[in-house]
């Protein structure tokens, strides 16, 4: 029987025998790593060697099994099983629309996805009404994940004569993609791309956060997985712009139930209430340390005179005579009790 040296064993010969240092073998991992990233991305690119076949909106990703069963075990179960999907080797994705299915591909043999070229393209677009275009994110399967999403809403695009500065778009524009990955990854069990786009939400509500189209953020996030990292996410961005929020309403048009929506209200003048207080005593703080400071400042000037007193009452019981007429000089002084 032959054994075979462990990579670990190989590593170390190579070493000896080398004039390879460890630096310079993370160097060569990362050019590895770098090479194989450019070997995925060609081939997704070209198709070559595909053996699956992803189907969106009539749209083909020709795929390879070792690259998306590796990685879902939803396609895996699909495309290793007996189902119709096991047999030709077609996916057909109805659930999302063809830019998420592409996000979803692209993570697979990447690691990660770009949105710009989506965002661009619904930005740009001026003067056009896609109103009643609705993309069904997820449909309700009762024997298979928990529903992440139902639905987006109807799309409200900004009609813009100039190249458009991102900041100032609907921020549910902004999101959307990032929500489809979100939701596409949960529906395909794929934890890392979930987390890919949480990512990314985070650094939108973060840096651009508005209230434009925050309704129909709050709406979408509310049809998710309780424990889903977005809905914090959104939950975490209204928190700390509570006041941009209520003040423009936005909650009403949120299609919120009554009750959580009067509870919010509630403990928003609840907040209200402790921050004008708060600002009251900070108030009266203020004015505490203003009296603390001129006291000190008057326990100083006393002291001072105090000083000056001492020292010309040291000088008078010492004094016999008048400098400028030498003649005797005396003076009575009582005690002054300090």
């Amino acid at each position: 029987m032959t054994l075979h040296p462990s990579s670990t064993e190989l590593e170390s010969d190579l070493l000896r025998n080398t004039s390879f240092t460890s630096s310079q073998f993370d160097e060569l991992d990362m050019m590895v790593s770098t090479s194989s990233l450019e070997v995925f991305k060609q081939l997704l690119k070209t198709g070559d060697y595909s053996d699956c076949t992803l189907v969106c909106e009539g749209r083909e990703f020709k795929t390879h099994k070792s690259v998306v069963c590796s990685q879902s075990p939803v396609l895996k179960k699909a495309l290793d099983g007996s189902f119709k999907e096991g047999i030709t080797n077609v996916v057909n994705i109805e659930a999302f629309d063809v830019n998420t299915v592409e996000c979803m591909v692209n993570f697979l043999y990447t690691g990660d996805y770009s949105v710009d070229m989506f965002v661009e393209e619904e930005v740009t677009e001026s003067r056009v009404d896609l109103g009643g275009r609705k993309s069904n994110l997820i449909m309700n399967i009762n024997e298979g994940i928990d529903g992440v999403m139902s639905g987006l809403a109807e799309t409200h695009l900004i009609d813009l004569e100039d190249p458009p500065d991102l900041k100032s778009v609907d921020i549910s524009a902004m999101l959307r993609p990032h929500i489809c990955a979100n939701a596409i990854g949960d529906f395909y069990f794929l934890p890392d791309l979930k987390a890919c786009a949480s990512k990314k939400i985070e650094a939108i509500l973060k840096d651009t956060f508005s209230v434009q189209g925050l309704a129909e953020v709050i709406r979408v996030a509310s049809e998710v997985n309780h424990d889903d990292p977005m809905k914090h996410l959104v939950i975490d961005a209204i928190v700390k712009n509570i006041h941009e929020v209520m003040e423009d309403e936005t909650l009403n048009r949120s299609e919120l139930d009554a009750f959580p929506l009067d509870l919010i209200k509630s403990l928003y003048q609840r907040l209200q209430a402790t921050e004008t207080e708060l600002r009251r005593y900070k108030k009266e703080y203020r004015a505490f340390l203003s009296t603390q400071e001129d006291l000190v400042k008057l326990r100083a000037d006393h002291q001072h005179f105090e000083t000056q007193l001492t020292t010309a009452l040291t000088h008078l019981r010492t004094t016999r005579q008048c400098r400028n007429r030498f003649a005797l000089f005396f003076v009575a002084l009582s005690e002054v009790q300090m």
